[in-house]
């Protein structure tokens, strides 16, 4: 179903992809187009005679798509949709199986975002430890000691904290490289 998805359906994934970025995106819009875009592979799937099976994405085939010119986005997107079909126990091997293969990092990253914003996926947060979290929203590819510091203390922050407490471990993960978005950037200044 993987070769299906990306080989047939590329575009319709990258609408998914960017439809669930998008904050004005509704989520019954989402669940629509991953509804469509589930009922053309199986159709597709079924007039080609091919398997309508969902297995755990082989590794040397997302590696041959990468290496054929297939966006990161795509095959992660594509990954995700195949993943809804499986069991949590599947899912968490097939990550762990991503981020311990080299070639596949720009991919890895991308799934596990992509992992905390489906709804269908939120069981596996609790799941993934820090480190994966920090590699999964890091410019970096390894982690610094101070980096985790700064992160094992927004986990014990409480509402009890000073603003000046908070300010700091907002100013560590700035300069640190960890925060990088507009919402993020309002805490941020001198």
């Amino acid at each position: 179903m993987l070769s299906n998805y990306l080989s047939n359906y590329e575009a319709q994934l990258l609408v998914i992809s960017n439809a669930q970025l998008c904050p004005f995106t509704s989520v019954g819009h989402v669940k629509t187009l991953k509804k469509r875009l589930l009922e053309l592979c199986w159709l597709n799937a079924k007039r080609n005679n091919l398997s309508q099976v969902f297995v755990k994405p082989n590794l040397e085939q997302l590696i041959a798509f990468q290496e054929s010119g297939q966006t990161h986005n795509s095959i992660s997107q594509a990954c995700i949709e195949i993943m809804a079909n499986l069991p949590q126990t599947v899912n968490i091997k097939f990550i762990n199986c991503v981020l311990n293969e080299p070639e596949l990092h720009a991919v890895a990253k991308l799934i596990i975002r992509k992992v905390l914003l489906q709804q269908h996926s939120l069981n596996l947060v609790p799941l993934i430890d820090i480190s994966t979290l920090f590699l999964a929203y890091s410019t970096e590819d390894k982690i610094s000691d101070q980096a985790l510091s700064a992160i094992e203390e927004i986990l014990f922050v409480t509402s009890k904290s000073n603003t000046k407490e908070l300010i700091n471990i907002f100013d560590n993960l700035t300069k640190n490289g960890l925060v990088n978005s507009p919402l993020m950037s309002l805490f941020y200044y001198r």
